[in-house]
């Protein structure tokens, strides 16, 4: 029979062991195996064991058990290495993101395009949006693992296939959350404000449409923002500069600085621009 002393002295025992471990918040970063680690605020990288990378994603902030390394756990378990037991789920990293339809058997998932994250995300049947496998996607995660280890997502856009034209420009805006165009909500207001003024009748401006000014950007471009012309004077050579002014048509907006800080600025593809 069992010392029920004994049993609650080990009980104790434990539980001093266990109150002695830190404990904290960090970030996991992914690798491409099934093992990853558990970044602290101070910099320190925790190992995550393989059953415990499978609750978690590459950029979600966790809490944290630091516990020395057993015997059993290979490489990792050395005289002073530690392992991170994972606790509770403080916030996730992933939302959207863009990947590759693929297919196994009836069950259909989406290969992610991100560093350091190489398990697939089952999409259920509701939430297949009529892609099939090859398709390139945009999608947003639509059950954590953190509860089973099994992690889902649903589509949100379909981007079309490696043969699609275009692709490139459209994949690569999708991948880094570019806003492709204007709201309705944000370009409504920006029409109607331009169509209320009128700069090129304000008679304090210098009128220079005279001038042939010139500019490095191609015919087929809609947004030039500036020019230059030079001519020979009795003084010597002037160089005339023209940048483009859009406030002058915009007035006052108080949510155009908003907007713009969402957008950031134009983004260059090959033919395109956003």
């Amino acid at each position: 029979m069992f010392n029920r002393n004994a049993m609650a002295q080990l009980k104790g025992l434990r539980d001093e062991l266990e109150a002695q471990n830190e404990r904290t918040e960090a970030t996991v970063k992914g690798t491409q195996h099934r093992y990853g680690f558990a970044v602290t605020a101070d910099g320190r990288e925790i190992f995550i064991p393989p059953d415990e990378m499978l609750k978690v994603l590459p950029g979600d902030k966790i809490a944290i058990c630091i516990r020395p390394a057993k015997k059993t756990e290979g490489k990792q378990g050395k005289a002073g290495r530690t392992v991170a037991d994972i606790e509770r789920l403080v916030e996730s990293g992933l939302n959207e993101f863009v990947g590759r339809v693929v297919q196994k058997g009836k069950a259909t998932f989406v290969v992610p395009d991100l560093p350091n994250l190489s398990r697939w995300l089952f999409i259920p049947p509701h939430a297949r949006n009529g892609i099939t496998a090859g398709d390139l996607v945009a999608c947003a995660l639509l059950r954590h693992p953190f509860k089973d280890g099994k992690p889902s997502a649903k589509v949100l856009k379909h981007l079309g296939t490696a043969e699609t034209p275009g692709i490139e420009n459209q994949y690569c805006a999708a991948r880094a959350a570019l806003p492709s165009e204007w709201s309705d909500k944000s370009a409504q207001p920006l029409v109607q404000a331009a169509a209320q003024q009128t700069p090129l009748q304000d008679t304090s401006r210098l009128d220079l449409t005279d001038l042939p000014f010139v500019s490095i950007d191609g015919a087929r471009t809609v947004d030039i923002d500036d020019a230059v012309h030079a001519e020979v004077t009795q003084q010597g050579w002037q160089l005339s500069v023209a940048v483009a002014d859009p406030t002058a048509y915009l007035g006052e907006m108080t949510e155009l600085p908003l907007w713009l800080a969402e957008r950031g600025a134009s983004v260059y593809f090959h033919g395109d621009v956003i």
